[in-house]
Parts: structure tokens; C-alpha cells; sequence
């Protein structure tokens, strides 16, 4: 009796006939070292990264190209900025409290508080920013679609087609009237 094999990720079978999860990819020792060393220069060099290594400049790109690796890398440089980002909430009050610049003190309690709101948006979870499948009914007043006509001013006459004459103009009412960009002055009677 043979077992047909399904494709896919899952296409590992025990012994029991049970389909096993893929094993999860794990980063070489070696380019954890590099990328390590990578992190902590000031400029992202792979040649001294891969000498660092003792591996080639080919197979640290290779690996740093690699999803996983990717992954670990983001996971450790988002690491490195959380311990660079602790003292600062210590480092703002002091700025607030004893600082002789008014802006600054007034820039580090606007900081201070945008670090608050998003520590409280952090803790409410994933659960409260959770998006689920489905439709959302919103019911509520219809949405007002107003035009917006361009202001006249109240003493202004409307000449409705190009070439027409403002009858104010003939009997000396108005001074001068601008039609199409050139103006046309009254005749003194």
C-alpha cells in the first residue's frame, strides 16, 4: 500500500499518517554575527560584516535577502531602538523640569505626551485595532453634497451673455464696468 503525498507546506507526513507543521527557518549563527555587527556601525557595510564573520560578502547578501533573515533583522534593530528609547521618558522630564529654554521644555511635554497616548494605545491590544472579515453598516445621516458658488458682491450686475450691455452703464448709473477682462467706462452725457 502506498501513501500519496499532498503538495504544499504541509506535504510531511509522520509515521502515523499525521500531517507535521514545516519547521520554522532559523538564522546561522555566523549571520547573526554579521548582522550584529552590522547594527551596531554607523554605516551598513557588508564587507566588514562578512570579515566580522569570517563568511563571504555573496552568502551574508544572500542571507540578508532571505525572508527570515529579514525578519531577524528587524527584530533586533527594533531591539536596539526600544533600549536606546528607554531613558527617554527620564531624560524629558528632566528637560521639562530644569531646562532654561521655554521651547524645549514645551517640545518635551508634547513628546512626553504623544509617548503616553501611544503606550495606552499599545496596551488596549491588538484586540481593540482587530479588523474582521464582513461588511459594516454605517446608518446615519446621508452625506450633505454641497456646491459651492463662487461669492458676488451685492452692488455687482450679472451680464449673462458676451458682448451685452449693462443698461446702468447707458443711463450713468455705474462708472465702469469690467466685461471679459477689458474695461468699459461710461460716456460723459
Amino acid at each position: 500500500m502506498t501513501r500519496r503525498l499532498r503538495a504544499g507546506p504541509l506535504a510531511k507526513t509522520r509515521a502515523d499518517g499525521t500531517r507535521r507543521p514545516p519547521k520554522a527557518m532559523t538564522v546561522a549563527p555566523a549571520i547573526k554575527q554579521a548582522i550584529s555587527w552590522l547594527l551596531l556601525q554607523e554605516t551598513f557595510d557588508l564587507v566588514g560584516a562578512s570579515r566580522h564573520a569570517n563568511i563571504s560578502v555573496e552568502r551574508l547578501r544572500d542571507e540578508i535577502n532571505r525572508p527570515h533573515t529579514r525578519k531577524f533583522l528587524r527584530d533586533l534593530r527594533r531591539a536596539q531602538i526600544e533600549s536606546a528609547c528607554v531613558k527617554n521618558p527620564a531624560v524629558l522630564a528632566a528637560i521639562r523640569d530644569g531646562s532654561k529654554n521655554d521651547m524645549a521644555r514645551v517640545q518635551a511635554i508634547r513628546t512626553s505626551e504623544a509617548m503616553r497616548q501611544s503606550a495606552l494605545e499599545e496596551d488596549r491590544g491588538a484586540s481593540a485595532r482587530a479588523i474582521f472579515p464582513g461588511l459594516v453598516i454605517q446608518i446615519g445621516g446621508a452625506a450633505r453634497i454641497e456646491v459651492q458658488q463662487p461669492q458676488r458682491l451685492g452692488a455687482a450686475r450679472t451680464i449673462t451673455e458676451a458682448g451685452a450691455v449693462d443698461p446702468a452703464l447707458l443711463e450713468g448709473e455705474a462708472t465702469e464696468v469690467i466685461l471679459g477682462g477689458a474695461k468699459v467706462a461710461a460716456t460723459p452725457k
